[in-house]
């Protein structure tokens, strides 16, 4: 009798460790799952936070831009200077993030051009201010009216961006969801 219950234990704990060591194994595969799509989630919101910031930075610059034209005092420039060095710095840190993605480079490749030459506008205008003074500043810049067709430009391509790392987030989200219910029901 012994020996019978000594054998049954053995067979039990044999046929219960492989079923561990599997479960184990699904367990942890489950939980990196997990991990991994909460990862992609947390790049798509990087991406989206770089693409905003990158276009706030722009602005920024054009506030500054406008204040130094207006009163012609280089206090105002702080706020440009700032932001053209944000924009640089957003659209390198945005191009490093979507180095994977196709569409998105594509797009940057759009913005980048419509960046540099908004800033030339900008920097431009500056120096216009500075050399023959407000209101012949004021009149070129008016002439121009490129300015606004280029900023249009360049959020229409940032929109499109950002729709599209929307659209990625929901897919990561749904993935996140499915991968957080089946490592529920693994372990």
């Amino acid at each position: 009798m012994k020996c019978s219950i000594r054998l049954k234990l053995i067979a039990g704990f044999s046929a219960a460790l492989p079923l561990m060591a599997i479960m184990g194994v699904v367990s942890f595969y489950s939980i990196s799952s997990l991990v991994d799509a909460s990862a992609n989630a947390d790049h798509t919101y990087q991406v989206i936070d770089g693409l905003e910031r990158m276009v706030s930075r722009l602005k920024d610059a054009e506030t500054g831009q406008r204040g130094f034209i207006i009163t012609g005092e280089d206090r105002y420039l702080e706020p440009f200077s700032t932001g053209i060095a944000g924009v640089e710095r957003e659209l390198r840190d945005v191009r490093a993030l979507t180095y994977d993605n196709p569409f998105q480079q594509k797009k940057l490749d759009i913005i980048e051009p419509l960046i540099q030459l908004r800033m030339e506008k900008l920097t431009e205008a500056i120096k216009l201010r500075r050399e023959v003074g407000l209101e012949s500043a004021l009149g070129k810049i008016s002439q121009w009216d490129s300015g606004k067709h280029v900023m249009d430009a360049l959020l229409s391509q940032a929109a499109a961006m950002e729709a599209e790392e929307r659209r990625l987030l929901e897919d990561r989200a749904d993935k996140t969801a499915s991968t957080g219910a089946t490592a529920k029901m693994t372990i």
